[in-house]
């Protein structure tokens, strides 16, 4: 008998055993970002999976090619001064969707309540090895077919802790954030 420590294993249960068909999947042990998801999908360890992926990429220096695309907050730590207005929330990208243009253009869309969405626009910038300043300067709140102003400005620092083809980890003004890339450069 031999023993092979990274073999995955498929199992496939033909219909008429099993009510829709099932495939399970054993694997010897997830990879860091896996074990990151599975700490969001639980509520618990986020912050040591955030740890234990960020210190796997040590040394990576981020673009904006590499930053350009939509990307969706999976999970944002918590501000010891605790939540914070609409219009800060969607200036600073922390909830919903986030579309970066390579040219630097920035975009955070929020929608709170169905009908209603909020919208920051603004601009990114590199300004050191993974560092990149963060100007948000238009805002439009949503209420089905009309729009008011909405005011958005704010500086911000973002540092990249983590990028890849799927996950973005970054710390933004005391949050850590996680985010997922729904596209590609847009």
């Amino acid at each position: 008998m031999r023993f092979f420590p990274d073999l995955l294993v498929f199992i496939s249960f033909p219909k008429q055993h099993v009510v829709q068909g099932t495939t399970f999947v054993l694997q010897k042990s997830a990879d860091p970002r896996q074990m990151l998801l599975s700490a969001i999908s639980a509520g618990t360890g986020v912050k040591e999976a955030i740890d234990d992926l960020t210190s796997s990429k040590k040394g990576v220096v981020v673009d904006m090619n590499t930053l350009a695309g939509e990307w969706q907050l999976l999970w944002a730590s918590q501000s010891e001064s605790g939540g914070g207005s609409w219009s800060s929330v969607a200036s600073a990208g922390l909830k919903d969707f986030q579309t970066i243009k390579e040219d630097g253009q920035l975009k955070n869309l929020v929608n709170p309540f169905p009908g209603v969405s909020l919208s920051a626009r603004g601009n990114i910038c590199k300004t050191g090895n993974n560092t990149f300043g963060v100007s948000m300067n238009e805002g439009v709140t949503q209420v089905g077919g009309v729009q008011f102003p909405l005011e958005t400005g704010g500086e911000f620092v973002m540092e990249i802790l983590y990028i890849d083809n799927k996950i973005r980890i970054s710390s933004l003004n005391q949050h850590k954030l996680v985010h997922l890339r729904i596209v590609n450069k847009t």
